[in-house]
C-alpha cells in the first residue's frame, strides 16, 4: 500500500515545504490512521486466518473508504524460500542401563 505520509522519505522531509509532502497534522493523522487500518488486517488475515482481513484485503483502497486517488494497493506472488539442506539423520538412541 503506498501513501505520500507513509515510509522513510516522509519521515525525512516532513519538516520541509514541497508540493509531494503534506504538512497538514489532520491530513498526515488520517493517512497513518489508515495505514494502521491496513496492516492489522493484513496481520489479521495472514497471522489469525481471519476472512474479515482478507475480505478487506481484496477489496480496493476507495470500496474501503480512502479517497480516489489517495493510496494506491499492489499485490506481487511471495517468492518462494530458497530450500535448506536436510537435516542430518539423528544418531539412534542408545538403551538405558
Amino acid at each position: 500500500l503506498a501513501h505520500q505520509n507513509f515510509g522513510e522519505w516522509f519521515d525525512r522531509l516532513s519538516y520541509r515545504e514541497g508540493p509531494a509532502f503534506v504538512s497538514d497534522t489532520l491530513v498526515q493523522s488520517a493517512g497513518y490512521e489508515r495505514i494502521a487500518l491496513y496492516t492489522r488486517n493484513f496481520l489479521d488475515a495472514y497471522l489469525k486466518d481471519s476472512r474479515a482481513g482478507k475480505s478487506f484485503l481484496a477489496r480496493s483502497p476507495e470500496e474501503n473508504g480512502i479517497p480516489a486517488g489517495e493510496a494506491t494497493a499492489r499485490y506481487k506472488t511471495a517468492a518462494h524460500p530458497v530450500p535448506t539442506a536436510p537435516s542430518p539423520p539423528s544418531a539412534p538412541a542408545k538403551p538405558a542401563g
